[in-house]
């Protein structure tokens, strides 16, 4: 299980040179995801993108989302990085961070984000001392006493793949 996870956070691409010559509008689409994946997604900001550019936003994402789960060396250290624009969000950060965990352990295994939270697991379970985005979620969550069955955030997470 270890090696498969492993070999699928390996698959997840970083984002092609091929944005260069993307809109300004764009290119600060591109950034929202960069700092904030999971919220892009609830946003539905790819609603009106052309198919190409919503594949570069998408790959923007995945290299997100690894840094977020704590599979690259470019890991943000703390929960809360986030665009001056999306101000509305940045109070509920944590509460976001923790159900999308929770959305995130729902993942089938054979789903590549699903391993790739299985290997951040792994790591967090392997070097305990080390302060990864996965550890400092769970601790948030430890701390706080969110019990798995609160459904009050009203961001959806069932399009986020």
């Amino acid at each position: 299980m270890a090696i498969n996870a492993a070999r699928a956070a390996n698959r997840i691409h970083s984002l092609t040179p091929v944005i260069g010559h993307l809109s300004i509008n764009f290119k600060r689409l591109l950034y929202k995801s960069y700092v904030d994946c999971y919220v892009a997604f609830c946003a539905q900001i790819t609603f009106d993108a052309p198919l190409a550019h919503s594949k570069c936003l998408i790959s923007m994402q995945t290299k997100f989302c690894k840094r977020a789960l704590g599979l690259s060396k470019g890991a943000p250290s703390a929960i809360g990085t986030v665009d001056l624009t999306l101000l509305p969000v940045a109070a509920r950060m944590r509460e976001i961070a923790v159900k999308y965990i929770r959305y995130l352990e729902g993942i089938a295994d054979e789903r590549i984000v699903g391993l790739a939270l299985r290997q951040a697991k792994t790591n967090a379970e392997k070097f305990p001392r080390k302060k990864t985005w996965y550890a400092q979620v769970k601790a948030l969550t430890d701390q706080a006493g969110l019990s798995q069955d609160q459904e009050d955030c009203p961001v959806k997470f069932s399009d986020w793949l």
